[in-house]
């Protein structure tokens, strides 16, 4: 008989003794994955910032930087507040040039960010 565990700390799932490994699997997430867009990404002046979130009270910002400049800067609302994963979807607009997509969450003590994510894109017209 073969006994499979499964274990959930912090975000990751570890799978020990499953499938006849004898060593353990690992696939980790982070608090906020961004899955649109994806790095290096042409994308139009209207474009959609999506992807997963476990975090505080399901409340994350999606920023977007050039030159050091928050261009914007929205609060978005996760589908579901940790321990829980949920889903992320916000409308963000720029100008052409390269930008950063930033996505945090606030500290509920200070407001600076935890979990930062960045994807570098290319706005084209």
């Amino acid at each position: 008989m073969k006994t499979c565990a499964l274990a959930l700390a912090a975000g990751a799932l570890t799978a020990v003794g499953c499938g006849g490994s004898s060593t353990a699997t690992t696939t980790a997430l982070l608090p906020i994955v961004v899955e649109r867009p994806s790095p290096d990404e042409h994308v139009s002046p209207t474009f959609q910032v999506s992807g997963t979130a476990s975090v505080f009270e399901a409340t994350l910002v999606v920023q977007t930087v050039r030159d050091g400049r928050t261009v914007e800067r929205k609060t978005v609302t996760a589908s579901e507040g940790a321990p829980a994963r949920g889903t992320f979807h916000v409308t963000m607009h720029a100008t052409p040039g390269q930008l950063v997509v930033r996505a945090f969450s606030p500290s509920a003590k200070d407001g600076s960010a935890q979990h930062e994510v960045k994807v570098h894109v290319v706005v084209t017209p």
